[in-house]
């Protein structure tokens, strides 16, 4: 078991408005599960700050700040001792969500899923280094605009 903290860069994707990526964190625990000698299995428990600033024709500018709970499972492909290769799922739970003006948690969906994919090192020292990509597949907003968008987020920990 593992305490898992760092940065990431989270945005959100579609066509209908500018989403510009913007600073967030993210903090939790993970769980090592050796499956063969260079496999490992790695669920997660995160808890993570994210968003984007959003820049619509129609409206003023804004910063949308959002806290998920996720649950990544990744598999981990070690290329040498210490360096793997990691892709996986993950899913999430949406717990608040707002802009700089006010709550708008009812605007988002409740769940998220999508794929990891990312970069490792596991030192013999016991600390881990990775950096991993998390596109979702499942679109965000309550209302369906046709171009529906999906987060996208870059974690370095």
């Amino acid at each position: 078991m593992g305490i898992k903290a760092g940065g990431q860069w989270s945005t959100l994707l579609a066509s209908d408005a500018t989403y510009t990526p913007i600073p967030g964190g993210l903090i939790g625990v993970y769980f090592p599960l050796l499956a063969t000698a260079r496999i490992e299995l790695q669920p997660e428990l995160l808890l993570s700050y994210q968003g984007c600033d959003v820049q619509r024709s129609d409206e003023d500018p804004s910063r949308l700040r959002m806290l998920y709970v996720h649950l990544p499972l990744c598999a981990k492909v070690f290329l040498t001792n210490e360096v793997n290769l990691q892709g996986g799922t993950q899913a999430g739970r949406r717990i608040l969500a707002r802009t700089d003006q006010e709550q708008v948690t009812d605007r988002f969906r409740p769940y998220d899923a999508g794929f990891i994919a990312g970069l490792g090192i596991d030192l013999r020292s016991g600390l881990d280094f990775s950096a991993r990509y998390f596109g979702g597949t499942t679109p965000v907003l309550t209302e369906t605009t046709g171009v529906n968008p999906r987060h996208r987020l870059l974690q370095i920990t």
